[in-house]
């Protein structure tokens, strides 16, 4: 079908298609396992106090003990997929280890929160400190790799022909936004049943097609994107995600059955955040991620509020999907239509992308 265009381009979406379905095979053979173990070891999400979380307390009360760290199952059925259809090059080997390491510090957080009856966890301040080591390191391995080149990632606001230490410090910085960020706002999504799944469902689509196109020379000139050799092996690795969140949804749908967790959350919107960077397009978050970007904005702005205009609050509860619950609109209702907003968040990022 794709042979007159490109041969790896058929090729890859072959894969694709063949690890989305195999990771939606091994997500229902593990996450019912999961499910089972889970509530064996009474593995569930502890309930808060209304001194905590006030009148959501109630709203809430019946998600107690609901089995969570469901971001294990994720990884579990993601795993051989991924080692059978990925070519583990430069791109997917730096994309599986920035996930894994946020996944790890999530795991520790909910291992926290479960484990040692920490309502919190661990401390924003030192999961930021993590998340820029994590950064540092990143930017060492991506500078090697593109060189000079790693200064496009900033060309939508900065076209800059040369690099020097300052620019390089400034698009670490600005790389730390994209990857704090993103782990962080999929965290605060994931406060309903199905939320972040629907929301992230999208991006992790778009971007899959977004590396198809960057890896495929015939493809580059008519978008006007970057030529990345092997960067293709990123849909892959993409396409198996979503089969297991489309199994992780069956299971996390309204009342869910299992949750993700902070492991769930951080390995995912990390790997979104790492994709973002090295297909050179961070920019296009703001598209894809809209929901993710109020959700993270909600929370900034009352905290902001909060601080500066003596314990004035902007909305009833953040992140924003609590003021709408607290609004009276319904759990499911909030759910659709953000999975509805992201849909058509990925619709205007296709667009933007084929038109400009």
């Amino acid at each position: 079908m794709f042979s007159s265009i490109d041969l790896g381009i058929e090729n890859c979406i072959t894969r694709c298609l063949w690890g989305c379905l195999l990771s939606i095979i091994c997500g229902f053979f593990v996450f019912p396992h999961t499910l089972t173990f889970f509530k064996k070891k009474k593995i569930g999400q502890i309930e808060r106090g209304k001194d905590i979380v006030k009148d959501l307390a109630k709203l809430h009360a019946s998600k107690a003990g609901t089995p969570t760290i469901g971001g294990i199952a994720i990884l579990l059925s993601v795993i051989i997929p991924i080692l059978i259809f990925a070519k583990l090059n430069f791109y997917v080997l730096t994309a599986l280890v920035v996930s894994l390491y946020l996944g790890f510090l999530g795991f520790v957080d909910d291992f926290f929160k479960i484990f040692k009856h920490s309502i919190w966890g661990i401390k924003g301040k030192h999961k930021l400190l993590y998340e820029a080591v994590l950064t540092a390191v990143v930017l060492y391995c991506m500078y090697h790799k593109y060189g000079s080149d790693i200064r496009l990632m900033l060309r939508p606001i900065l076209n800059i022909e040369t690099i020097n230490w300052f620019l390089l410090v400034l698009i670490g910085v600005f790389m730390f936004f994209v990857l704090a960020g993103t782990c962080n706002a999929v965290n605060l999504t994931d406060g309903l049943d199905g939320l972040a799944t629907v929301t992230i469902l999208p991006n992790f689509a778009f971007f899959t097609m977004l590396a198809i196109f960057s890896g495929s020379e015939c493809m580059i000139d008519s978008l006007k994107i970057n030529f990345l050799p092997g960067i293709e092996e990123l849909a892959v690795v993409f396409s198996c995600v979503i089969g297991s969140l489309l199994v992780f949804l069956w299971y996390n749908s309204w009342p869910s059955s299992i949750m993700m967790g902070d492991t769930g959350a951080l390995m995912l919107g990390g790997l979104l955040g790492i994709g973002a960077l090295l297909l050179m397009q961070p920019f296009f978050l703001l598209l894809t991620g809209i929901i993710f970007v109020v959700e993270a904005l909600s929370d900034i702005v009352q905290v902001a509020s909060y601080k500066l205009r003596g314990g004035k609050r902007v909305f009833l509860m953040a992140p924003i999907h609590h003021h709408f619950e607290l609004s009276g609109i319904s759990e499911q209702k909030i759910v659709a239509r953000a999975g509805l907003i992201s849909i058509g968040s990925f619709i205007l990022s296709l667009a933007v992308l084929i038109s400009c």
